[in-house]
């Protein structure tokens, strides 16, 4: 039985994790928030701002299933709607989800662990860079991280529940839903716990004819199903197309697995600028058009099926596409999934978001926070796990979530943000080598030397960039990408440094050329805009709005000859779109 005293030392290290996790998040929304960069909000964060701001404002998501999994679509909605369009309460809010999730892994650890090892885990989630980052961005992993971490939580506290066991199991599969409907991979790690109960169930049934296990998966795989129905029936109602949560799982294991597939990088099938402008003016009702994965998922998937296809259909090709690929090739789709378990675990920080590289430099919290990286919590996370293993019966709901979400996320590619909701279980499992390090050198200090000797021996692959990866395109494609923004939001000097950052970094980037340009043109210098619009003709000749924008220069510019020829082959390429 937990005595007083500790009960209340529990208490105070719990307020104190939470208090930690959010004092060092505020600090960085402080420093976030003076800087430019603040409400430049590109990508994934762009998209779901502008998919609440459609919610709030009643115009929905049309007569489609829905693309991305809705709930942090409605939790940001509400927001919006409680608080307007400031980004400051949505930060705020995760900023809470955050801290709450430090102190969760401090009471995930103490059913496992001593005091300080369970401290310490809290402590890592408390001030760990990656989660103190994604806190501060409008990305699912917040709210997602929060979820997971409930839900292994519940499972254990389930697991000890005499008096109403069943109750906790449905808490445990409701959670698991709600985890779904924000992430949908964890819809996999919800189906394994299930299945773990029907195996114990079975085993227990036939050994001690206690066949009321068996209730535990079904009342739990019920509960699971509760937060997710709605959604079914809504994307069944409104689009007349089954998608059970969201349909970007076909595009998503195609961007992880196709024959120039690295495990890291997104690349979509066809870039926007090859696009037909009629495509797009098809699709102008379509809340995701601006979604870049999206449009090329669509437009590849209705110009190889040759009709217009629903987005379970859209789904159902790029599945197809990847599978096949694997089928016939499956050695060198081995390869890529043992590499892509590789990357779970290594230093390297991956981001299709932000130049995570670049942003950290900008921010001094993150730059001390940084300094404790994944490479060192990796090798102990995974000697944690080891550890746990030869416990499997005590430690199996931590086991179980973490090995079957980290396979989720190694079967599509493996990015900074996705292995972010891995971090919280993890954290418990670098306590638990704290705590039996520890033990070993009160015990006999050569098996406590052994440990550390075997962890540094694991540390070495995954410091080491290997294999070698070539991250040119992504790092250019975020700064492009940031450069966008910044333009959008008229903060002309910003956008200048990221293109011409994003071009340092990759010279042959036609769209980038192009937004230069744009950028240059808008303060009035019309000769290097020119310049910059030839240069992206010269590595894309069929883009029709760098054409038309070479017309309206050359203008300017007193060419009249050359903006006529510019104009006569924009038309051609896109007909109805730049006059008659």
């Amino acid at each position: 039985m937990t005595s007083p005293s500790s009960s209340r030392r529990d208490r105070l290290a719990l307020v104190a994790i939470m208090t930690l996790a959010a004092l060092v998040r505020l600090l960085y929304l402080l420093e976030y928030a003076a800087s430019p960069f603040w409400d430049a909000l590109i990508m994934d964060p762009g998209n779901h701002w502008e998919m609440a701001r459609r919610l709030a404002a009643g115009e929905g998501m049309g007569p489609y299933a829905l693309f991305r999994a809705p709930l942090y679509l409605y939790l940001l909605a509400g927001i919006r709607m409680l608080f307007g369009d400031g980004l400051w309460p949505a930060r705020i809010f995760q900023l809470i989800l955050g801290a709450m999730t430090a102190g969760l892994v401090f009471l995930l650890g103490r059913r496992f662990l001593a005091f300080i090892p369970a401290a310490i885990a809290g402590l890592l989630q408390a001030a760990f860079w990656a989660p103190v980052y994604f806190d501060g961005e409008l990305l699912t992993e917040s709210p997602a991280t929060f979820l997971n971490v409930c839900l292994v939580l519940a499972l254990v506290r389930a697991d000890a529940e005499r008096k109403r066991p069943l109750a906790w199991w449905a808490l445990c599969g409701f959670i698991g839903g709600l985890s779904a409907v924000t992430r949908p991979n964890s819809l996999l790690a919800a189906a394994a716990v299930a299945a773990a109960l029907v195996v114990e169930g079975l085993y227990r049934g036939r050994r001690r004819g206690d066949w009321r296990r068996l209730l535990r998966p079904a009342v739990f795989m019920l509960a699971a199903l509760l937060p997710v129905a709605p959604v079914t029936i809504r994307n069944a109602v409104a689009a007349r197309d089954f998608v059970l949560i969201a349909s970007q799982g076909g595009i998503n294991f195609w961007l992880g697995n196709h024959e120039g597939a690295d495990g890291r990088t997104v690349v979509t099938p066809i870039p926007r600028r090859e696009i037909p402008l009629s495509f797009l003016r098809s699709r102008a009702d379509h809340p995701w058009l601006r979604e870049d994965v999206w449009l090329s998922s669509a437009y590849g998937a209705e110009r190889a099926l040759r009709r217009r296809v629903r987005e379970s259909e859209i789904s159902d090709y790029w599945y197809g596409q990847a599978f096949g690929w694997m089928r016939a090739h499956p050695g060198p789709a081995a390869a890529l999934m043992l590499k892509k378990a590789l990357y779970l675990f290594q230093a390297r920080e991956v981001s299709n978001n932000r130049d995570l590289a670049g942003h950290i430099r900008r921010f001094p919290v993150l730059r001390v926070l940084s300094l404790l990286g994944f490479g060192i919590v990796s090798p102990l996370m995974l000697a944690g796990i080891a550890l746990a293993g030869r416990d499997w019966r005590r430690w199996r709901w931590p086991l179980l979530f973490f090995i079957v979400y980290a396979a989720t996320v190694a079967m599509f590619f493996v990015t900074s943000r996705y292995r972010a909701p891995l971090l919280p279980v993890g954290m418990v499992f670098v306590g638990l080598w704290v705590e039996e390090l520890a033990r070993r050198w009160r015990e006999r200090k050569s098996r406590a030397l052994r440990l550390l000797l075997l962890t540094a021996v694991l540390a070495v692959p995954l410091n080491l960039d290997w294999p070698a990866w070539n991250d040119r395109p992504l790092r250019s494609a975020m700064r492009y990408n940031l450069g966008i923004a910044l333009a959008e939001k008229g903060r002309a000097a910003a956008a200048e440094a990221e293109f011409r950052a994003a071009l340092a970094i990759k010279e042959q980037y036609p769209e980038a050329h192009f937004w230069l340009g744009r950028t240059l043109a808008a303060s009035g210098r019309n000769e290097a805009a020119a310049a910059e619009m030839e240069k992206s003709l010269a590595q894309s000749p069929g883009y029709a709005p760098a054409h038309f924008e070479l017309y309206r220069l050359y203008r300017r510019l007193g060419r009249e000859d050359l903006a006529r020829q510019h104009l006569s082959r924009a038309r051609e390429l896109a007909p109805g779109t730049f006059g008659p």
